[in-house]
């Protein structure tokens, strides 16, 4: 075919032309090292505890209610259901863990004394 060069052709590149020549051969081979099992292991494990994401720190039922309660701020302030919507979500996880105790508490640290609501 026009344009490929045949076999025998000198333009054809060879073996012994791509080593001698660096610009036909652009990429050299990379040296391996060998592995030994007690360091290169231990340092794999300690890349991995690295690279693992902290664990989320699970909050006290009063302080979910209070992030909940500044959601509900928050989205009624700015006109944006979203906020709300999060709210909903969490509730069933927290009702699972409300007691009259807990509940007393939250009503204690997040309503506002010396208010109409709080006198009733």
């Amino acid at each position: 075919m026009f344009g490929q060069p045949k076999l025998g052709d000198a333009s054809a590149p060879s073996a012994k032309n791509l080593q001698s020549n660096p610009k036909i051969m652009a990429s050299k081979d990379v040296e391996m090292k060998p592995l030994t099992l007690d360091t290169d292991v231990e340092k794999v494990k300690e890349q991995d505890k690295e690279k693992e994401t902290p664990l989320v720190v699970k909050l006290s039922p009063t302080q979910e209610i209070k992030a909940n309660i500044a959601l509900i701020q928050r989205g009624v302030s700015s006109m944006e259901p979203r906020f709300s919507h999060r709210v909903l979500r969490t509730l069933t996880s927290l009702r699972k863990m409300l007691t009259a105790d807990i509940i007393s508490q939250a009503v204690d640290e997040n309503l506002v004394k010396g208010t109409e609501s709080t006198e009733t």
